[in-house]
């Protein structure tokens, strides 16, 4: 191979690398829904939860399209479950706050 051709290959092979650095797995947010799961709101986060795991079983089969489906909505159900805990958690602070000012 001419000087040219080995620069041309090295060049398609460094294109290559970094295409394939894209092609990185979708994060699942198992561990994170499950937190929520227990922390903020059972019903939501146990939803977040089912999409991470199919998230990581879409990953086993390789189906990388899949996956980076679930993890979005895996992802869009985690934040609706803290965003909804903590309100639901305020709230509820706020309550006691004023039966407890009530009560004296």
């Amino acid at each position: 191979m001419h000087s040219d051709q080995m620069s041309q290959l090295d060049s398609l092979v460094r294109v290559a690398r970094v295409s394939g650095d894209a092609e990185r797995a979708p994060r699942t947010y198992v561990a994170w829904s499950a937190a929520a799961t227990i922390l903020c709101l059972f019903p939501v986060g146990a939803v977040a939860l089912g999409y991470g795991v199919a998230t990581q079983r879409a990953l086993g089969r390789h189906d990388l399209e899949r996956a980076r489906h679930h993890s979005r909505v895996a992802r869009r159900w985690l934040i609706a479950a803290i965003a909804t805990g903590l309100i639901v958690n305020v709230m509820l602070a706020g309550t006691l706050v004023v039966l407890g000012a009530l009560s004296r």
